[in-house]
Order: C-alpha cells, then structure tokens, then sequence
C-alpha cells in the first residue's frame, strides 16, 4: 500500500513537473505540486515551489497560508508571519490563520502580542476550543495561571473530550497550590488520551509531591517517553527490582541532572547488601564527589568502553526497584564526603571568625523554574545580623551580583579558583564542611548540602519541586534540611524574614553556648 501511495505522488508530481516545463506560469500546477511536496515530507522543496506559486498569484489564500506552515515547519518563523498577514489581509476571518499567526507569534517568545492576537480570533469565533486552550498555555508561561485556569475550563466547556485542554488546565491548577484539582484534570486527560506521555509525567510529579510514592515510582517511568534516558541503548534487561541479582553485576548509570545524581546515588551502597557486583557511572564531572560514596563498587566513566554486565537500572529508577516510601527513604547521611586536605584548604582561606553562612541564591534552570530564584538582594537582611558572614556558593547564572553595591548585600566571594576545575562540586563540598550554615534555593547546592550533613535552610516557592514534598517544614531526604515555604506564590519576603527570625534565635543560642564553653 505504501509504495503504490509513493507511486502515484511520483506520478502526480511527475505531471505537474511537466507542465511547469511547458507553461513556467501555470499556477495551479505550481500549487499542487508544492502540496504533494509537503505531503511527502520534502518541506524545504515545498517551500521554494509555494514561493513560486504565490509569485504567480499574489492573492491565493490557501498558496500564502500553506506557505506559512511549510515555514513554521523549517523554523523560519519570521517570514511565516509575513505570510499569515497576507492570508489576514485577503481574507480576515480566516480561522486557521488567525490560529497558527497567533502560534507564531508565541513560538518567537513573542507573548503579549499572541495573547492578543488569541483574544481576537476568539471574539471573532467564540466557540474554538483550540484557541481557549492554545491562550491557556500563553498565560500560564506569562505567569497568570488564574487567567490560565479560566481559559482552559472555556475550552473544556465548548469540548469536554478535549484532552489537551484538561492537561493544559492541570498545569496552571498545579502552578496556584490546587494539586489535587489538578491531578484530577491530569486523571480525565490520561483517560481521554491513555498515551499522552506529558500527561503521565506531571501526574507523577504531583504524585511524588504529595507524598504517593506507591503510584509515583511507577508512573515515573513514562519519563522515558518524553526524553531518551542515559544509555536507552544498552542491549542488557533492566533491573527493577524484579530479578535476583545475587552474584550477577548490575550497571547503576545516570540520567538527568546532578542535583538528580547527588540525591539519587544514596540507594546505591544499598545494592552491595544483595550481593551484586555494582558498577556505577555518574557524570563524568561527579566521579570525583561521588568517590567514596560505598566501598567496592566500580566506577566507570561515562562514555569508556564497559565491562561485562548482567542488567542496568538508570539512577531514578531505584526508588522503585525498592519499593521505596517515605517512610523508608535511606536516610544516613553523610552519604557523600569532603577530601579532607581540601576541607583543610577551604577552612584556611575562609577563617574562623564570624557565624559562617554559605549561601546560592539562582538556579541555572530557565522557563517557568526560574521562579525558584531569588535576587541577592533577600539575602540583606541576614547579612546586617551581627557575626553573620555570608558566602558566596553560587556559580555560573546569578554569581555576578555578588560585589554590587546595588544588591545592599556583603558577601564573600570565593575567586575563581572555586570549583573552577572539571570536577563538579569539590571545592563546594569542602567549603560547606567549613560552614556553620547554608541557606540556598531549591538547586543542587541543597541536595548537596544534605548529602554531606551539613546544617542546611532552603527557601522554597510556593509549590515546590516534587522532593521537598507539601505542608512540612523537614524533609525526609536529608535529616539536616529545613525547609522554608512561601505562604503564598512569590512571596519571598516572608520568606526571607522567617529565615531571619530563626536565624536570629539561633544565632542567640549559639552564643549562648559559646559563652558556656568559655
């Protein structure tokens, strides 16, 4: 069947081919050989034959409009919209362009203006659907998740079976605290569409943020639907805690982050209590913080030829290989640990003198995460409390506000030799070591912090990631961790003053039993 379709577009466009060579200017041959261009996949070529066919008739609507996906569909976006204003001027109420303009536009970030050009086709044609959902998702990524919320729940109302519109409502449900409304909405879009990968991955992050890790850890395999997981490739079975793996070795490799790794590598001196042959292979630039992490277990660099094996288990399928709770979360720490001569060096450099208070202020996330950053600037009330010294920890995004007098903030910066090497986090982790405190944002300096014990604050949003869980003020992951939530979205300034209060009392009982000791 599908070569007797290739045939008859070869036929086709073989006969629009011979008439352009007969009449250069005929138009409709033009045309519909650019479609059957775009039919076949050969978009570039579409696109240089729908140029043509516009040239030849400048007032062809469907010529301009199809032009524009072709386009959209090359990333030439700029001139996409070019094309979509000419559909708009020969023909105004033309929906689909109207749609995809507005599209368009959001695909060059390009926001208040597509959110405007939604507004329009909706008032033209109150009854798209697509258009309510299509806004919903410009006003969730503008930060205006109730306006979000009622759009979607237009678009619901107009086609309740619409399962993109229940997803999209989910998400801006999730972003203002109704996490159960939104795992509702995510429940109903799952049920109309059982394969909307999306779907089963923000279900389980709210799953995991309220604490339901018997759904959780298996819903959290659908990950590997939407990204291609850390050797995907490996001709080895997986290990989920199915198999007996005594006397077998098992490949323990990452995934995603290194905030990920640093909190996910816990389970691995686990394994070695089964009596398996443990090979692990984190990022290249953790091998040197996660060294002595368990005794006996092989580490392999990533992207060196491997041993032998008899399965692999990517690092975030652990949990589930365990059956892992909340309540049975492997909770020793420290877990990972300092090079003792670098502990030595950092104590040295640092001094002695002052409560000492290693701070990170901005994740090096983008998008809608960015919210989990705070300007330096929060942190001027801690730095005017009296013997409080604050660190900087902060690298890459953010470390240049340290030393701007606009901040109103003193802060010692570390120089440039900190972690300035290939190794990730080495210089951190003895630095923090030789820290009183840390108070950081939800990155990986937190999960880093808390694998090596170290008294550590974390100022969270309102809804945070899925790990720090809902409603609590400790955290399950890391006995060392309190955490500090916004009582209402971005409000850091409360935030930053419950820090304040407590480090102030804390402060008082500390020199209280200074004076003791003298």
């Amino acid at each position: 069947m599908a070569y007797h379709r290739a045939s008859r577009f070869a036929d086709a466009a073989s006969i629009c081919n011979g008439i352009i060579a007969v009449q250069p200017d005929n138009f409709d041959a033009t045309y519909l050989l650019a479609m059957l261009q775009a039919q076949q996949g050969a978009i570039p070529l579409a696109v240089e034959m729908f140029r043509r066919a516009v040239r030849l008739n400048p007032r062809a609507v469907d010529a301009h409009y199809n032009l524009a996906l072709a386009m959209n569909l090359t990333g030439d976006h700029e001139n996409a919209l070019k094309h979509y204003r000419r559909v708009l001027k020969l023909d105004p109420t033309h929906i689909d362009a109207n749609n995809n303009y507005a599209g368009t536009l959001a695909k060059l970030g390009r926001f208040h203006d597509a959110v405007a050009q939604y507004r329009n086709l909706l008032a033209r044609k109150p009854d798209h659907a697509e258009g309510y959902c299509n806004l919903s998702v410009l006003l969730t990524e503008l930060d205006r998740p109730e306006d979000a919320v009622e759009s979607a729940e237009r678009a619901i109302s107009i086609y309740p079976n619409y399962a993109e519109a229940h997803f999209t409502c989910a998400i801006a449900l999730a972003e203002i605290g109704r996490v159960d409304e939104a795992l509702a909405s995510y429940d109903r879009a799952i049920a109309l569409k059982p394969d909307y990968a999306e779907a089963h991955r923000n279900r389980y992050l709210l799953q995991l943020l309220k604490g339901d890790y018997d759904r959780g850890w298996p819903e959290m395999q659908w990950r590997k639907k939407i990204i291609s997981p850390h050797m995907s490739r490996v001709d080895k079975p997986v290990w989920l805690g199915d198999a007996d793996i005594a006397n077998k070795r098992l490949l323990v490799h990452w995934e995603q982050g290194l905030g990920d790794t640093i909190q996910f590598c816990r389970f691995i001196p686990l394994l070695q209590k089964m009596n398996a042959s443990i090979l692990f292979m984190p990022q290249r630039s953790l091998r040197a913080l996660v060294s002595g992490l368990a005794s006996e277990i092989q580490l392999v660099n990533d992207g060196d030829p491997l041993p032998d094996f008899d399965y692999h288990c990517p690092l975030m399928s652990l949990p589930l290989a365990f059956k892992t709770t909340v309540e049975t979360i492997p909770r020793n720490v420290p877990y990972l640990f300092a090079e003792r001569q670098r502990v030595e060096k950092w104590r040295n450099v640092i001094g002695e003198h002052g409560f000492k208070v290693g701070i990170a202020w901005h994740s090096n996330v983008a998008g809608k995460e960015i919210r989990k950053s705070v300007p330096l600037s929060q942190f001027e009330c801690l730095s005017k409390l009296p013997d409080v010294r604050l660190i900087s920890l902060q690298k890459n995004e953010g470390s240049a506000q340290v030393g701007k007098h606009l901040s109103g903030v003193k802060v010692d910066s570390l120089g440039e030799s900190f972690d300035a090497g290939e190794d990730a986090f080495i210089d951190t982790a003895a630095v923090m070591k030789s820290l009183d405190l840390v108070i950081t944002i939800d990155t990986s300096v937190a999960h880093l912090a808390g694998a090596l014990g170290v008294p550590t604050w974390v100022a969270l949003k309102q809804v945070p990631d899925w790990r720090w869980l809902m409603d609590r003020a400790d955290s399950p992951w890391y006995p060392t961790v309190r955490l500090f939530r916004q009582p209402a979205r971005d409000d850091w300034d409360s935030v930053f003053r419950s820090i304040q209060e407590v480090l102030t009392e804390h402060l008082a009982s500390h020199c209280g039993r200074s004076d003791a000791d003298r």
